[in-house]
């Protein structure tokens, strides 16, 4: 009986000088963050260049290396977060890969009659790769358990590919395409933006689904057109808040209380200004006209005006801060 074709690697390149992201990660959990992933890197090239990232693998893998799966999730989060591990495959189809860790092991893997990729996890051309087998979805799904072991059958399968070559990477490219779109976008970088500021609140905050929140910051973008500026300032001034930082946790409740929140923004830093509400054109020419034509106006009709104009102004102030303490009864 012929020996199953062998997947993982025996070894794996470490370079001497590591990455900006990999410091990263040892500034914000320390040298265990490193054995973290080292382990992981072990136990991707053994399998071949990804592994799946599910409850049963986490609980197995956090209990060998006798960490806490919530430190060992925190820290798979934040290399996804900074581009070590690939954050779309992980959140989607929960796998652990990369670009560059499916280019090491086809650099390794050259010498191999036959290699088997999944198309669904590929983040790297090998159209060219003529000992590389893509199989796609319905090929997972409904792939033979049984060995190739006949030249013929081999030959078949090679045949088949190659017809569907083409076919294969115009999907494969639209779907890249797509995926880079969707994680480039504007609307994606403020959904970053957003979680990235809950985590600083709340560090053990769940991995949201951020193309959802991207959906909802479009159209609060698109549809009720809202500067990005000012999404991007609301962002930023509702997570310093202590009552709207237990609010806004979603792309969607950031949406529903947009209004709510730039009125008491607007409000605050008119607060930290100590600027008062402006005032009407005409009073503001009274009181210029005051000072360029002392002939006309005697100290008693000067000191009248001005008086005039500090009523005038709290009468504003009253009513706008009236209105913005009604507004924020109604947070939902």
């Amino acid at each position: 009986m012929a020996r199953p074709p062998k997947k993982g690697l025996d070894y794996f390149p470490l370079n001497v000088t590591m990455d900006d992201e990999i410091e990263l990660i040892e500034a914000e959990h320390g040298l265990e963050a490193f054995a973290v992933l080292i382990k992981i890197f072990q136990k991707i090239y053994k399998n071949g260049y990804f592994i799946k990232w599910e409850k049963k693998e986490q609980i197995l893998f956090s209990n060998r290396i006798s960490l806490q799966i919530e430190v060992v999730n925190e820290i798979i989060s934040d290399c996804a977060k900074w581009g070590i591990f690939d954050f779309g495959l992980l959140k989607k189809h929960s796998v652990i890969t990369s670009r560059r860790i499916q280019e090491i092991y086809l650099h390794a893997i050259y010498k191999r009659v036959e290699v088997e990729m999944e198309e669904a996890y590929l983040l790297t051309d090998v159209s060219d790769i003529r000992n590389v087998v893509v199989n796609r979805v319905s090929d997972i799904k409904n792939s033979p358990t049984t060995d190739v072991t006949d030249s013929k059958s081999t030959q078949s399968k090679v045949n088949k590919n190659k017809s569907n070559e083409n076919k294969i990477n115009e999907n494969k490219e639209k779907e890249v395409n797509k995926s880079n779109q969707n994680y480039n976008s504007i609307y994606f970088k403020l959904s970053k933006q957003l979680h990235e500021k809950i985590l600083i609140n709340d560090k053990w905050f769940n991995n949201p689904d951020l193309e959802k929140w991207d959906e909802d910051i479009r159209l609060l973008i698109e549809k009720e057109g809202r500067p990005i500026e000012d999404v991007e300032n609301v962002i930023d001034w509702c997570q310093s808040n202590s009552f709207w930082n237990s609010i806004i946790l979603s792309g969607q409740s950031l949406r529903k209380n947009f209004s709510k929140i730039i009125i008491q923004m607007n409000e605050d830093k008119v607060k930290r200004s100590g600027n008062l509400t402006p005032l009407p054109k005409s009073i503001l020419d009274q009181i210029n006209e005051s000072s360029e034509l002392e002939e006309e106006y005697t100290p008693e009709e000067v000191r009248k005006i001005n008086q005039d104009a500090e009523k005038y102004r709290k009468i504003l102030d009253e009513k706008r801060i009236k209105g913005n303490t009604e507004n924020l009864h109604h947070v939902q």
